[in-house]
């Protein structure tokens, strides 16, 4: 995914140095997002789903919240 990202900055700072106008300033504000997309899934969600695969794995949350109704259709 982080390449695929890479490869989309790469090819709006190309195309916004190849052209003029309003397609620069449209192609500079893409790749704007693109950047603001890579920051917030490398510096959000790859922490968050560290965290996640940290949890623990025995299943004693999830025995929890299920004794406490979640697993009948209640919000714990």
């Amino acid at each position: 995914m982080q390449t695929t990202m890479a490869l989309a900055m790469v090819s709006c700072t190309l195309l916004a140095v190849l052209s003029r106008g309003v397609a620069r300033r449209l192609t500079a504000i893409a790749g704007g997002l693109v950047l603001t997309s890579f920051l917030v899934t490398r510096l959000g969600n790859v922490p968050i789903n560290a965290q996640i695969k940290g949890l623990d794995p025995t299943g004693r949350l999830a025995a929890s919240v299920h004794r406490r109704g979640a697993g009948r259709g209640q919000v714990a």
